[in-house]
């Protein structure tokens, strides 16, 4: 079975309107619960008076969350390395004993040494939310921040330590409301571009006002935003790396480094753009003036071209005819087996397949070049390295 992909889920469970208005804000003072069940601790409660770290991290999480179960042994290092100083509590509302089986069986748990609380009711009303990680930090018993879990690091934690003040922060607020109100202009045109909404969630939206067609996009950067808007009008292929061209003075307005949280990235270089258009445009034409419109404000050329990048191609080996006939054949299609592949080892290159793509093949387990070469030609396809021309999103800065 082919490695599991390894992504940020975002998992949601349904949360009555009236407490989505409820639960502590920043500032205000935290009422622990007199105890808690835990797992993974020298009792199986958790008397949160005992706990006399100056930092507390609650990390709100569940075990069909890739993300948060992967960030366990980073989280229990942080623990190691800050010591009483504080303290790292992973929470979640699972019966105790799923909790218990799968920690004991993952590999990025079973040796993982933070008490778990379980079975939570408790901490998840102080504190509403709909995706995780959500972190809380807690510091004298007052809430310092509300983050997505990339926010856990050495750099924040010594941060927290010293200050009583993080309202800088990217806040995590999955009940924030955006402005959706919509304007109507005269003319059928109008636009707006304003910076990052901290506490907002990244959003997509194209819908009607009154006459007109309004289109919305809330804590965007360029590349998914431009890639988002050119899928709405053409099938586009999986856009790696390769298929990305950037000629700009600096790289990272455009992709996160890898030496930063993804929240503290987007808050320093995401955006919130809106525009108005006459409701007699065609999808095509519509979508084209947002395009070229939000070019313009972020004084860019963007555009779909054919450049050349290093690729792997897949095709069919000709083989001698059988007179008795082809079986037929079980699997998965290639087409199919070959993008699973690609969303699963994002560093490697793309892949082209020339012609029969939809043909069933036996998959296999597989990692790299070599194991992929010998798997399709167990089902009669060759795998070579090459340089093609294939469809890539160019983006320039207008001097």
């Amino acid at each position: 079975m082919m490695k599991r992909f390894i992504s940020l889920v975002i998992l949601y469970f349904p949360l009555l309107l009236l407490g989505q208005t409820k639960g502590l804000k920043l500032g205000e003072t935290m009422t622990f619960p007199a105890m808690s069940p835990v797992i993974r601790n020298a009792s199986p409660t958790l008397v949160w008076d005992s706990v006399k770290s100056d930092l507390i991290v609650l990390d709100f999480l569940m075990t069909s969350c890739s993300s948060c179960i992967e960030a366990l042994p980073k989280n229990q290092k942080l623990q190691q390395l800050f010591g009483d100083r504080i303290k790292i509590v992973p929470v979640t509302f699972e019966r105790k004993e799923q909790v218990e089986r799968f920690w004991n069986k993952n590999d990025y748990t079973k040796s993982n040494t933070l008490p778990v609380v379980v079975e939570d009711r408790d901490l998840k009303n102080l504190f509403p939310h709909q995706g995780v990680s959500h972190l809380v930090w807690i510091k004298n018993n007052k809430v310092l921040a509300i983050t997505a879990g990339d926010m856990l690091t050495e750099k924040n934690i010594l941060q927290a330590l010293s200050s009583d003040d993080l309202k800088e922060w990217p806040i995590k607020d999955d009940f924030f409301v955006s402005d959706t109100t919509g304007k109507i202009m005269g003319d059928g045109f109008y636009s707006r571009f304003d910076g990052y909404v901290n506490g907002a969630k990244l959003q997509y939206a194209l819908d009607t006002v009154g006459e007109q067609v309004r289109f919305r996009a809330v804590n965007v950067t360029p590349i998914p935003l431009f890639l988002y808007l050119y899928a709405s009008i053409r099938e586009l292929p999986l856009m790696k790396k390769e298929r990305i061209k950037l000629a700009v003075t600096d790289s990272t307005r455009f992709i996160e480094p890898t030496d930063e949280s993804q929240s503290i990235w987007m808050k320093n270089n995401a955006f919130t753009y809106e525009s108005i258009w006459p409701i007699s445009m065609g999808k095509e034409e519509l979508i084209n003036a947002i395009i070229a419109d939000l070019a313009n404000r972020l004084r860019l050329n963007v555009s779909l071209v054919d450049l050349p990048a290093e690729v792997w191609q897949v095709a069919k080996i000709k083989k001698k005819k059988n007179n008795g006939g082809d079986t037929k054949k079980e699997g998965m299609p290639l087409k199919f087996w070959l993008t699973l592949f690609e969303i699963n080892y994002p560093q490697l290159p793309p892949i082209l397949i020339a012609g029969n793509e939809m043909e069933l093949i036996e998959t296999e387990n597989v990692s790299d070049f070599d194991g992929l070469r010998a798997a399709l030609k167990k089902n009669n396809f060759s795998l070579q390295k090459t340089t093609k021309s294939i469809l890539s999103l160019r983006i320039t800065e207008i001097r």
